[in-house]
């Protein structure tokens, strides 16, 4: 199963009350922090995306030419590219 699918199928289960409760967790260096999960998984989400950035600087950097990954190509319906090497 993609992790894609995953997250959906974990997130589809919460309900209203559950994104606007608090959890209460620790950053990487244990610092005690208490959030919204809805602003837990808006973090998530952007995180996602700014490592996609990330990995397509890297193609550049190379001298690879990068494929499009822009969200509203696949929306479209261009095909999104094949990543296998």
């Amino acid at each position: 199963m993609s992790e894609d699918a995953r997250l959906k199928r974990v997130i589809a289960g919460y309900t209203e009350a559950d994104l606007g409760g608090a959890v209460a967790h620790q950053t990487m260096a244990a610092k005690p922090q208490v959030q919204p999960l809805q602003e837990i998984l808006l973090h998530l989400f952007n995180h996602q995306t700014h490592r996609r950035g990330h990995a397509h600087a890297c193609c550049s950097i190379v001298g690879a030419e990068p494929p499009s990954l822009d969200l509203i190509l696949f929306r479209r319906g261009v095909p999104a590219p094949s990543l296998a090497l």
